[in-house]
């Protein structure tokens, strides 16, 4: 997986995910909390997925580009734990932590604390939940009202995965570059079936 300022191969990857699962659940955060991420296609944005499943958590991917007040709404409404967003993001989104009764701390990557999150859970045991657990949380647009929220179990994320695996022909010589955002129904789960064949995301 590469962006423009880093490059992970699937080793590394691991062990970052398994650093942020650690994390998480050190900062507090219990299977079944879930946790917001604001952030722009990033290299960040698939380990904190594969980071929050690890841990038993629910990612929460909001649509970066919504106002703060829109972005409040659905961390309320999630009863979202924990924020993680990108760097100018995260800035205009910290009051939330002040507002949102549930949400505890708004984290940016790229900030020491964030290095401190991945850095912290190397030997964390990945959590077993079952099949039906929901994995992510989705947001509707709201173009008819408040947005609404739409839940993802691992079942239907493994194949879905599987799916579009089959229907695209992926595999493991595949390159996936990235302009559809991550946020937009997980990129159309593509985050998922690249990395379910090893492919590589750009």
């Amino acid at each position: 997986m590469t962006d423009d300022r880093q490059a992970w191969n699937y080793g590394e990857l691991t062990r970052r995910i398994a650093g942020v699962a650690g994390g998480l659940r050190a900062r507090g955060l219990l299977p079944g909390d879930r946790v917001l991420l604001c952030l722009e296609n990033c290299g960040e944005f698939v380990e904190l997925m594969f980071g929050c499943w690890a841990a038993g958590l629910c990612a929460v991917p909001a649509n970066a580009r919504l106002h703060p007040r829109e972005v409040e709404y659905i961390a309320g409404n999630s009863r979202a734990r924990l924020l993680i967003a990108t760097p100018g993001l995260a800035e205009a989104l910290a009051p939330l932590a002040g507002t949102v009764d549930t949400v505890d701390a708004v984290i940016s990557t790229g900030t020491a604390e964030y290095d401190a999150l991945v850095t912290n859970g190397e030997n964390l045991r990945p959590e077993t939940g079952n099949p039906t657990d929901h994995a992510w949380l989705f947001y509707t647009s709201g173009t008819t009202g408040r947005p609404k929220g739409v839940v993802y179990t691992h079942r239907g994320a493994y194949l879905n995965a599987l799916g579009e695996v089959i229907e695209m022909g992926l595999g493991y010589p595949s390159v996936y570059l990235w302009n559809l955002p991550m946020f937009h129904c997980n990129g159309w789960c593509f985050t998922w079936a690249v990395t379910a064949v090893a492919g590589r995301h750009v």
